[in-house]
Order: structure tokens, then C-alpha cells, then sequence
């Protein structure tokens, strides 16, 4: 038994070189770890900002809302399920959805994106948008939140 403790002892002191290798060579070459970070050059990078969102557009005549989505990624993402949370200027919940934005953003780079709005009826526009004639509708923030993304697998 005595034996068996000072070995145990050992290897945890001085564990196998090959070993400790292969773990650190494979959290490295695995695109997708389970702690939810990418490695990159400069660091690792957290879940949430993996796909970021740069900017934001509905004017209150429109039925639809153009934005930017930002690949912080070294691989090709082909589909991006969000969730938008619209929100009064004072923070008062107006809606919320899910949304599937379809198409190819290529790593480290931005795509803007159209979809069809939440405000059907027109009576609301981004409180950042351009006021456009007399009637500037009730303003809006929009909050974003990643929920999923595909990656492209090529050859």
C-alpha cells in the first residue's frame, strides 16, 4: 500500500511527457471545444462573441431591418440562429424572436443581412435610424443574442 502512494506520488509529479502533449496538441487543433472557446492567435474567445453584430437599421416606413453580422471565427458559418429583443428607450420590453439568418460569412469578415421586421404595421422605428417627415414613430433599441451557429465543412 505504501508503494502504491509513493508511485501515485510520482506520476503526479512527474507525469508521462507524451501525455501531457497529446492533451494540449488537442485542445489546439479541435475547431470546437467543449468549454465554448475558440482558440485563436491572440487568445481564446468566448461563445457569445464569436458572431457579433455591427450595426442596426429599420426606419419606421419600412417592413423589414437590415443589419451586419461579424465572423470572429477562423471558419466559414453558414447559418445564424439569433434572438432579437426589442426594447422602448426606456428598457420596457416591446417583442422578442428567434431568427435563422442564412448565408455564407466568411471567417474574419461581415455580411449585412435583411429580414422581414417585427413591427408589421410600421409604428416603430431604430431610435438610431434617420427621422424621415413629420410623423418619426415610436423609437426602438434592439438587443442581440447569438444562440447557434453551422459551420461550413469544406475540402
Amino acid at each position: 500500500m505504501k508503494h502504491i502512494a509513493i508511485l501515485l506520488f510520482t506520476l503526479m509529479l512527474f507525469p508521462f511527457p507524451g501525455y501531457a502533449q497529446t492533451l494540449k496538441n488537442d485542445s489546439i487543433s479541435s475547431p470546437i471545444k467543449s468549454d465554448s472557446t475558440h482558440i485563436r492567435p491572440n487568445g481564446p474567445i468566448a461563445f457569445k462573441q464569436r458572431i457579433d453584430m455591427l450595426d442596426f437599421e429599420k426606419s419606421r416606413s419600412s417592413t423589414k431591418e437590415t443589419f451586419s453580422l461579424r465572423n470572429n471565427t477562423a471558419h466559414t458559418v453558414t447559418r445564424v440562429l439569433i434572438k432579437l429583443v426589442y426594447k422602448t428607450p426606456d428598457e420596457v420590453m416591446i417583442d422578442n424572436r428567434e431568427v435563422m439568418v442564412e448565408g455564407e460569412i466568411p471567417p474574419y469578415s461581415t455580411k449585412r443581412f435583411d429580414i422581414k421586421s417585427f413591427d408589421s404595421n410600421r409604428t416603430y422605428r431604430f431610435y438610431k435610424s434617420k427621422i424621415v417627415g413629420k410623423d418619426a414613430g415610436k423609437a426602438f433599441k434592439v438587443y442581440f443574442d447569438l444562440l447557434r451557429y453551422d459551420i461550413a465543412i469544406t475540402e
